[in-house]
C-alpha cells in the first residue's frame, strides 16, 4: 500500500506531492524478522545454543542474537557461515 504525504509551500499554495516510502522500510524489516526466525528455528531443532552456533560458525554471539531478533541485516557471507554451521544450504534459510 502506498501512502502519500502532501506538503504546502508558501502563500501561493504550491502543492508538492512526496512519495512516502515507510511501507518499503517495514517490508524490509519483515524480511529480516523472517530470516531471523528461520535461523533460530533451525538452531533450536538442532538443540544448539546461540553460543554454540556462534562458535561453530565463527560469528559473534551478540550479533547472532540481533540477527535472530530481526534487528540486524547480515551480509551474504555471514548468512553462508550460518547455513554451513547449521548443516544446510543457504537457500534453505531464505525460503520463507
Amino acid at each position: 500500500m502506498l501512502v502519500l504525504n502532501f506538503l504546502y509551500f508558501g502563500a501561493g499554495g504550491l502543492l508538492v506531492c512526496l512519495l512516502y516510502k515507510k511501507h518499503k522500510r517495514m517490508e524490509e524489516k519483515e524480511y529480516l524478522k523472517k530470516f531471523g526466525r528461520e535461523v533460530a528455528s533451525r538452531r533450536v531443532k538442532l538443540d544448539l545454543s546461540q553460543g554454540s552456533l556462534a562458535c561453530e560458525s565463527g560469528v559473534n554471539q551478540s550479533y547472532l542474537s540481533e540477527v535472530e531478533r530481526g534487528k540486524a541485516n547480515p551480509s551474504l557471507l555471514y548468512m553462508k557461515k550460518l547455513s554451513a554451521a547449521l548443516g544446510i544450504e543457504l537457500w534453505e534459510l531464505l525460503k520463507f
